[in-house]
């Protein structure tokens, strides 16, 4: 049976959480990134799946507790009469978010298009066996995390111990480039996109410190000779500015050009 989220789900609107904020307060403060901070109340029951309204829209959270959530972010709080929880968090992780967003800049989303949104209801039953199933993959993937984790700590470790001797610090400006995706009239838009291009690369594109080209949007040859500034070249390093802060990428694609959200490292070699 096919519903929409009207139809099995409430959403509730996050709120400033200045008049509730204490660093000890029993509940948490979420965003679209995560804990933000502790409150003295909740707006959101336990196991509610937080989606993004600004910035980080595609990477659903599944809290087990009752929670504030702030005004980036959205919680979906299911009938479970109707839908499970744990089933709506993952039917979220499956479904592509960005292609309800509203604006070129900061990935965005309305509440109107989200109770639009359609998804098959099998019965309690089924929702529950497909949770079980996909509880024990997402516990596999949690454990390899941890391992990469680890690794990345020796890796740092490592560097330390190696080469943070004796090092004079510098800026990082005085050692390489920042160049800005070209923010002007050219900046491309909806209508710009094409299916076989130049790679114009944002946030959602940076995984596992690589550029993905899963959902990859292409512009125009025409369209990337416009662009004044924020075009890649190999070795170039982006880093994202708005959103999902931090999110690193080493480019190895010839060519391409950045959204607003990152910019462009290009050490001095």
């Amino acid at each position: 049976m096919t519903v929409s989220f009207a139809d099995v789900l409430d959403i509730k609107n996050g709120r400033n959480q200045k008049e509730v904020e204490n660093p000890n307060g029993a509940y948490p403060i979420y965003g679209s990134g995560g804990v933000m901070g502790r409150a003295n109340d909740y707006i959101c029951p336990a196991n509610t799946v937080v989606i993004g309204r600004k910035g980080s829209i595609n990477k659903p959270i599944f809290v087990r507790e009752p929670f504030w959530n702030v005004d980036t972010a959205f919680g979906l709080v299911a009938n479970e009469s109707l839908l499970l929880p744990r089933y709506l968090y993952y039917f979220c992780i499956y479904y592509d978010f960005e292609k309800l967003n509203t604006t070129v800049t900061i990935p965005s989303l309305t509440k109107a298009n989200l109770l639009k949104i359609s998804l098959n209801l099998p019965t309690i039953g089924e929702q529950k066996r497909v949770v079980e199933i996909l509880s024990q993959l997402e516990e596999v993937i949690q454990k390899r995390r941890q391992q990469l984790a680890a690794l990345d700590d020796l890796i740092k470790a490592r560097f330390v111990e190696m080469f943070d001797v004796n090092v004079q610090s510098v800026k990082l400006g005085s050692i390489c480039k920042m160049i800005n995706g070209d923010r002007g009239k050219n900046y491309p838009s909806g209508n710009d996109f094409v299916s076989e291009g130049i790679p114009f690369i944002n946030a959602g594109h940076l995984q596992n410190r690589q550029v993905s080209f899963s959902d990859m949007n292409y512009i125009t040859e025409e369209k990337y000779t416009l662009l004044s500034q924020g075009k890649v070249q190999p070795d170039d390093i982006l880093y994202c500015l708005r959103g999902s802060l931090g999110k690193h990428a080493l480019v190895s694609v010839e060519r391409g050009a950045v959204a607003s959200s990152l910019v462009i490292l290009r050490c001095d070699t």
